[in-house]
C-alpha cells in the first residue's frame, strides 16, 4: 500500500489537473472510499465520484461544461467591428449601445481570444513602388576573400 498522502490546496472551484485525477484514482484502487479520498485531496465528493465515473469510461479526466459568455450572442457584431478595425475599447462602447452589460475586461479578453483563434490579419494595399519589405538574418558560415570562415548575415529587400 502506498503512503498516505495529503494535499491542501484551498482553491475551490478550480478545474483538476491529471496528475490529481491519477492521484484519486490510485486511492480508489486502494480500496479508499470517496469520504476519504476527498478529506485526502481537498476536493468535493462530487469531484472525487466525476472523476471515478469519468476512468471508467475511459476517459483521463472529466469533461468540463462549456460556460456561455455574456458576450457570446454578440460574437457576429465583434467580428465585424474587428473587421472595421476598431480596438476593444470601441467595440465596448458601441456593445454597450446594442445593451451588452458585459465589463470592458470581458470584451477585451473575448476580443484577444478572437485575435489569437481567428490568426486575424489587416492586409494595407498600396500602389507598386510605395512600399518596400525587408528582411534580415544568419545566413550561415561562408569563405571570405581571403579563405577564412566567417559567419554571414544577409539583407534581403523585395518592392
Amino acid at each position: 500500500m502506498l503512503p498516505l498522502m495529503v494535499f491542501k490546496n484551498g482553491l475551490r472551484g478550480k478545474m483538476i489537473g491529471v496528475n490529481m485525477c491519477i492521484t484519486i484514482l490510485t486511492l480508489w484502487k486502494q480500496g479508499r472510499n470517496k469520504s476519504e479520498i476527498s478529506r485526502l485531496t481537498g476536493h468535493d465528493r462530487k469531484t472525487i465520484r466525476k472523476v471515478i465515473k469519468s476512468s471508467k469510461e475511459g476517459k483521463v479526466r472529466p469533461e468540463h461544461k462549456k460556460r456561455i459568455s455574456i458576450i457570446d450572442p454578440y460574437q457576429e457584431k465583434i467580428l465585424e467591428f474587428l473587421e472595421q478595425g476598431l480596438s476593444s475599447v470601441r467595440i465596448h462602447q458601441k456593445l454597450k449601445v446594442l445593451g451588452c452589460k458585459a465589463a470592458y475586461s470581458t470584451v477585451k479578453g473575448y476580443v484577444g481570444g478572437l485575435k489569437k483563434r481567428e490568426n486575424i490579419c489587416i492586409r494595407f494595399h498600396t500602389e507598386p513602388g510605395q512600399e518596400a519589405q525587408v528582411d534580415f538574418g544568419y545566413f550561415g558560415k561562408t569563405l571570405d576573400n581571403q579563405g577564412k570562415l566567417r559567419k554571414t548575415s544577409v539583407f534581403i529587400k523585395c518592392s
